[in-house]
């Protein structure tokens, strides 16, 4: 696996086995602030530190089609190796953001090419 950044609040790791690209995710802001990744490529959102955080897609940037309330993962993960993760299959933006730090800039873009 590749390390596209080690230091900041999203740490994001691109992998090019099984498909699987991972984010984890501490603090309070997105860094990188997007991740780019093929389609059918599975994205893992790992707490790896503080906490609560969740995952939630917007509604309004998603591709057409995509049911953001499907994806999202409003439940709370609340203690360090907690994950979640999202298959992606269609080509387009997806933007999300931690329901809890969203106001202090924890959000971010997953584009799937």
């Amino acid at each position: 696996m590749t390390r596209i950044e080690s230091r900041p609040e999203w740490e994001g790791t691109q992998g090019k086995n099984r498909g699987l690209t991972s984010v984890l995710c501490f603090r309070v802001r997105a860094q990188p602030s997007s991740l780019t990744v093929k389609a059918g490529e599975t994205v893992e959102f790992v707490n790896n530190k503080a906490f609560p955080h969740n995952v939630v897609f917007d509604e309004d940037a998603v591709p057409d089609g995509v049911n953001a309330d499907a994806i999202s993962h409003e439940d709370y993960l609340n203690g360090p190796g907690e994950k979640v993760s999202n298959k992606f299959d269609k080509a387009g933006t997806y933007e999300f953001y931690c329901e809890p730090h969203q106001g202090a800039g924890m959000q971010g873009k997953i584009i799937v090419q």
